[in-house]
């Protein structure tokens, strides 16, 4: 069963949706046709009071969507008015946090996160541009901060690798070991 989230990306890919570059067209917060239509059940909605925000998009003063969560070093969670779901950040990737293969592996994983983490609370300006939708159903996006991308201190910290979506590495054996 799809949710609003889902529906809205559905209705992103088709091609009268093409060309909204606007972060609030990446998840369907300016309630633009066809998205205007897409309600999230209230069980979707995440509960404002509750809702913890690590940073604003595309800023502070005047926000669009929210980063409500690092989910780990290369997903965030990000809350719209109507929507809400995990991106992945593309261009890099870094160790798993969730069922990592090593110790080594995690500690790493929550060091990306972390940084991750950093950067976006720590920016005044925060862009996303979609590239589409991963097999997990996830919005692929490239993340700007204050107009570097955002792989690219991930990867000089030695957090991330460059990555384009092919095989993934062991972290355990090839980083780690």
């Amino acid at each position: 069963m799809a949710t609003g989230f889902h529906s809205v990306l559905r209705a992103m890919m088709r091609p009268q949706a093409w060309g909204l570059a606007t972060t609030c067209a990446l998840l369907g917060a300016c309630n633009l046709t066809p998205m205007t239509t897409v309600k999230p059940s209230p069980a979707e909605r995440p509960a404002p009071a509750l809702q913890q925000v690590v940073a604003y998009l595309p800023n502070a003063a005047s926000p669009v969507c929210a980063v409500t969560r690092v989910v780990d070093g290369d997903t965030i969670k990000v809350a719209c008015s109507e929507s809400q779901g995990n991106v992945r950040l593309v261009g890099f990737d870094t160790p798993e946090t969730y069922q990592p293969r090593c110790d080594a592996e995690k500690r790493l994983g929550q060091q990306a996160k972390g940084a991750l983490e950093k950067l976006l609370r720590t920016a005044h300006q925060i862009d996303l541009k979609r590239t589409g939708i991963d097999k997990y159903g996830r919005v692929l996006a490239r993340v700007y901060v204050d107009g570097v991308d955002i792989a690219k201190p991930m990867i000089a910290q030695g957090l991330a690798v460059p990555y384009d979506g092919g095989k993934r590495m062991n972290w355990c054996q090839a980083r780690l070991g």
